[in-house]
Order: structure tokens, then C-alpha cells, then sequence
């Protein structure tokens, strides 16, 4: 989900899907990468996954395998 969705806050977002009883997902922010590094920081504090725009397609495996726990 891109953490800068116009009209909606992906951060506000993120922090609902993590707060819900019955987690069933990772949440992973699209963030650009111009943004300041709060943006990132921010993500990590929610207990989310990122990724910086534009992404690689081995930029998504390598977060893919961070989620499942096999990798980095």
C-alpha cells in the first residue's frame, strides 16, 4: 500500500490493519524515495514492512522472504 495515498493517510491505514484482533497479513508501505527518512522510520514503528519506490522486482522478493522469515 503506498503510504502517501491521495485522500487517505496508507500510515493511518497500516496502524488500523496492525491493530486488529485478528492479524492475518503483513503490511507493506510503498514509500518514495525522495520521502524524508521519518517516512521509513515511521513504517518500522508501526511494525511494518517497506519498500522504496520505484521498486525492483527483487526489491518485492527480498521483502516477500523478509515477511515469511527467510531472508533478509
Amino acid at each position: 500500500m503506498a503510504a502517501d495515498l491521495e485522500g487517505l493517510d496508507g500510515f493511518d491505514v497500516a496502524t488500523r490493519l496492525r491493530a486488529a484482533p485478528h492479524r492475518l497479513a503483513h503490511v507493506i508501505l510503498l514509500i518514495d524515495h525522495r520521502a524524508p527518512a521519518s517516512q521509513a522510520e515511521r513504517a518500522i514503528a508501526l511494525g511494518c514492512l517497506y519498500l522504496l519506490r520505484p521498486v525492483t522486482s527483487q526489491a518485492v522478493a527480498d521483502v516477500i522472504r523478509s515477511a515469511r522469515g527467510t531472508g533478509p
